[in-house]
């Protein structure tokens, strides 16, 4: 993470994922997002990754408890002003 962002994206330091192998928030086509999904129900910062995800359409994998497809769904329905995280 660069230093530009560092301070815009404490909540990470905050999420439930933050020290689990990020590969579970990639799965590779044809398996299950499961882990990664059920890691993200319970966290404590959901909300703004799901916000920075929204706002940033070309992150890949698995964000706020939401797949790509699911994110590109979520832009449709709303619209096309991206979503962007106000807390810190």
């Amino acid at each position: 993470m660069s230093d530009e962002r560092a301070g815009n994206a404490i909540w990470q330091d905050f999420a439930a994922c933050h020290d689990t192998d990020t590969r579970l928030f990639f799965p590779v086509e044809g398996t299950s997002p499961g882990f990664a999904l059920a890691i993200c129900r319970r966290c404590p910062v959901r909300q703004a990754c799901l916000a920075e995800a929204l706002a940033e359409p070309a992150l890949t994998g698995i964000w706020g408890g939401t797949t790509e497809a699911r994110r590109h769904e979520l832009r449709q329905h709303l619209g096309s002003s991206p979503i962007r995280s106000t807390s810190a």
